[in-house]
């Protein structure tokens, strides 16, 4: 039985599915998704708080301040 290889790469830059605007993947910020987490401060008060995460799920996903 042959043994399969796949290689994972990380991209330099990524594109907004939304605007098309690239950047690279470092600068991009996830939504709090907890009901406390409201009141972004570029955004406003109706919308969730966008941050940097620094932890991570097992499964990769990021964890809310």
């Amino acid at each position: 039985m042959a043994k399969v290889q796949s290689r994972l790469t990380i991209r330099s830059r990524i594109s907004c599915p939304h605007c098309w605007n690239e950047f690279a993947p470092e600068e991009s910020l996830w939504l709090a998704e907890h009901p406390d987490l409201i009141g972004d401060a570029r955004l406003g008060p109706e919308h969730a708080i966008r941050f940097l995460p620094s932890r991570f799920t097992a499964d990769g996903e990021a964890i809310d301040p």
